[in-house]
This record gives structure tokens, sequence and C-alpha cells, in this order.
């Protein structure tokens, strides 16, 4: 089980795949097993790695990490309008914590976060910016803040953000029957269709690669 309060104390970078996730970082070169923690959330990429590999999600994590902490925290991802919005809808799900900034996840974002970072020392950041790139960027981020002696806990987080202003759009049952990713496909099946389709294919012949860009990872448990 994951120690939340040790996790804000020493910091770290976490990040979660799927077998979407995996092959957008994959495409990137991004090195996983610099991650303090990668999560598993996906059957479909569960299964294509074998063993007993524990489902995790970070539309989970967050919330049983954040509810009745008083954390400062930095958010990236969208558009300046989202980001705005995605300020207000976390400070009222979690009002023990203080959004500190809420940034856009444009092509400046990387520069931006390393300077609110300094100026505000968050205890965590969060980063809703896409398969791939929130990944490369909590690493670069990491690394930078970490040679300031600054070491927040820097989460990727995909969707989640965009989700915390419809609160109901994935109901529990859904969690129950692990079937959001049916719901967010029946939902947004022009944007998700080749996802669950084309990318799942491919995850399946490109196992090898998958695996061997998994190699060396600390699992988050």
């Amino acid at each position: 089980m994951t120690n939340f309060d040790e996790l804000i104390d020493s910091g770290g970078c976490i990040t979660w795949v799927n077998h979407y996730s995996i092959q957008m970082g994959a495409k990137s070169t991004v090195e996983y097993r610099k991650f303090t923690a990668v999560g598993f959330d996906g059957l479909l990429l569960r299964r294509i790695l074998g063993g007993n590999l524990e489902h995790s999600s970070a539309d989970v994590f967050l919330p049983a990490l954040l509810i009745g902490r008083n954390l400062r925290v930095l958010i990236a991802g969208g558009t300046p309008d989202s980001a705005r919005l995605h300020s207000s809808s976390f400070s009222s799900r979690f009002p023990d914590c203080v959004a500190l900034e809420s940034l856009a996840g444009d092509k400046e974002v990387l520069e931006s976060l390393k300077e609110s970072a300094l100026n505000l020392s968050p205890d965590l950041i969060i980063l809703g910016l896409g398969p791939g790139l929130q990944d490369l960027v909590a690493l670069e981020l990491f690394e930078f803040l970490s040679g300031k002696n600054q070491f927040p806990l820097i989460v990727t987080c995909g969707g989640w953000l965009d989700q915390l202003s419809s609160p109901s759009y994935f109901p529990l049952w859904s969690y129950r029957l692990r079937l959001n990713w049916l719901l967010r496909l029946v939902r947004e099946p022009r944007r998700l269709w080749k996802r669950y389709t084309y990318w799942a294919a491919l995850s399946l012949i490109r196992r090898k690669v998958i695996r061997r860009t998994l190699k060396g990872i600390n699992v988050l448990s």
C-alpha cells in the first residue's frame, strides 16, 4: 500500500502507463527507469507484460493523496481557458489544498513550470499534458528541481484534470467493473476510437518493444 505521507516528505516523480501511452513514450524515447515509480493503468498492457501487476491509475491515486492533506499544488495542462477551470474545480474538490497556479499546457510549459516551482515551492506538481509529453516534462522538471535542492512530488495525470470539472464523468460502477475505458470511448468516440482499436492491436505486435521500454522500472505499489 502506498505511503502517501512518505511520498510527500521525500518527493519523487510518478507516472502511469497504458497500452497507448507507453507507445507514445517509446516513440519519444522516455526513460521510464528514471521515474521513482510507474503504475499500470489498463488491462491490456498488464496482460501483455504478464505477471501479477496491480491496476493503478492517477484518478484513484490523486484523490487518495489529496483529500484531508494541506498541500501546496502546482497544476499544468489544457488551454488557458481550461487551465482556469482546472484551478477552480481543483479548489472546490480539495478545499484543504492550495492551488498555487494552473498553467496551460503550451509549448512553453516546461520553462513556465521551472519558474513557478522555484518561486512557489509546491509540495505537489500535477501534469496533465498528454501521453509521452507529460512524461518527458515530468522527468526534466524532476531533474531540474533536484539540482536546485527542491524535491516536490511530481505526478502525471492524463485526462484527470478535465474529469475534475465533470464529477460524474466516471460513476462508481465504472470503477468497480473497470469499464472506465469503455465509458470514455462511448463519450468521445471520434477522439478515442483509434486508441482502442489500431493502437491496441499495435501494442500486441510491439510487445517486445514495450517490454524493453519498461525494463528496469520501479513498479508503483
